[in-house]
Parts: structure tokens; sequence; C-alpha cells
């Protein structure tokens, strides 16, 4: 009898944690569009379910590439998550940092610039607290970190699908008679 009163506890658990996720995540989502009208977040309380919130197998990031990795951890938390958190789940999950060389005291750092990089599959949330997955925002390229302004003139054209030398556009390598 009491096993199955386990199995209820444990069914119960799993959902009460996707409870929680779903009001985090609204909360998230709500303190964001609050920073983008200008406003202060309503919620303090969003990074407080710290852990994964789910089970990870000690192997479960072993051997797989970084960006791999922290895609897999987002993917499976279902919702952003901080550079910590982002860490911590990693750990748990058996990702080789001492095979890329990061030291303990370093790996936070190094991670979060790593993440922080990597616009095409990662996308950092106002405030810069938390990282989420591009494919889970409507995002225009400057918010992905290519405006225009920062474009080479080349990298331009070749956004608008047009070649440098087209229409006299300078394709950067010329140098300025300056």
């Amino acid at each position: 009898m009491s096993d199955k009163l386990r199995a209820a506890v444990d069914v119960l658990l799993e959902e009460l944690e996707g409870q929680q996720r779903q009001i985090t995540e609204t909360k998230n989502t709500i303190n964001a569009l609050l920073r983008r009208i200008g406003d202060q977040p309503m919620f303090e309380d969003t990074q407080a379910a710290s852990g994964a919130g789910f089970k990870v197998r000690a192997d479960e990031y072993y051997t797989k590439p970084l960006a791999t990795a922290v895609t897999m951890f987002l993917k499976r938390r279902n919702q952003p998550a901080s550079a910590q958190e982002i860490l911590a789940g990693l750990e748990q999950g058996g990702f080789d940092f001492k095979g890329l060389g990061w030291k303990d005291n370093d790996r936070l750092r190094i991670l979060s610039s790593s993440v922080a990089k990597n616009t095409k599959a990662f996308h950092k949330l106002p405030g810069g607290s938390a990282f989420g997955l591009v494919e889970w925002y409507d995002l225009k390229p400057q918010e992905e970190g290519e405006s225009e302004q920062t474009l080479k003139p080349s990298a331009k054209a070749a956004a608008a699908g047009e070649s440098p030398e087209a229409e006299g556009k300078s394709t950067g390598k010329e140098k300025s008679d300056k």
C-alpha cells in the first residue's frame, strides 16, 4: 500500500514542479514586459527556483559541446535560467569543464560570457540576469546583437542580399585616403 502512495506522491510532485515552472515563467514574462516599458520588475522571487526542477542523469551533458549542453538544459527546463542555474545544471549533468581547461573559480564567468556571445542560439533577457533560447522569442536582428550599426558594410550588403560591390558599396577592404 505504501508503494502505491509513494508513487502517487511522486506523480503529484512532478505535477507541482510543472506548475511552479509555469508560475515562474509567467512572473519572468511580466517582469520582462515591465522592464521593456521602463518600469521596475514586479516579482523579486523569480530566481528562487534555482534548482533544475527536474532530475538530470549524471552523464546527461558529458561529451556534449557547450552550446549543445546549454541548449539541452534550457529546453528541458523550458524557461530562462541565470548563468548560475545553467552552471549548476551542467555540473549536475556531468558536463566536462575540466576537459575545456576551465578552472573551478572561472567557470561562471566564462560560461556567462560564452552564452552571451552566442547570439544565434541564446538571448540575454532584459536586466541581464537570465538567458533563454532565441527560438523562444520573436526577435529582430538588432536585438540579437547584430544591429546595422555594428555590421560592416559588406555584412550589411550580405544581410540585404546584395553584393558589396553593387551600387558602389564599400567592401570594407579599401583604405581611407585621409
